[in-house]
């Protein structure tokens, strides 16, 4: 039998989604480790997680840099918040105001 699985982000993926929050723009992942002072393997457990369970969202994008006298294109990966992501780091902020599910409807 396993450990229990965990339903809530823990606090370094916490720092994550703030920091996400807080950028008007996606981050590369090596601004996001950067900024959080994780190492690398810290920072991919970190995001696997809040993408597996939908609180990150990921885009890839073609990159190309300049090397030499060669181009190189290579793809980067970009993270921003999902909506999920963004409910959850509302509902952190002020706990007592509704969640999606609990609006009434109209």
């Amino acid at each position: 039998m396993g450990a229990p699985r965990k339903e809530c982000p823990n606090e370094t993926q916490e720092r994550f989604l703030e920091l996400l929050s807080a950028s008007p723009r996606p981050l590369r992942s090596v601004e996001l480790r950067e900024h959080l002072g994780l190492l690398e393997s810290e920072m991919t457990g970190a995001y696997r997680w809040l993408w597996q369970h939908d609180y990150i969202v990921r885009y890839l994008k073609v990159v190309k840099s300049a090397g030499g006298h060669r181009t190189h294109a290579m793809r980067v990966a970009f993270w921003t918040l999902s909506a999920k992501g963004a409910q959850h780091v509302a509902q952190k902020r002020n706990p007592l105001a509704p969640s999606v599910r609990e609006t009434p409807l109209m």
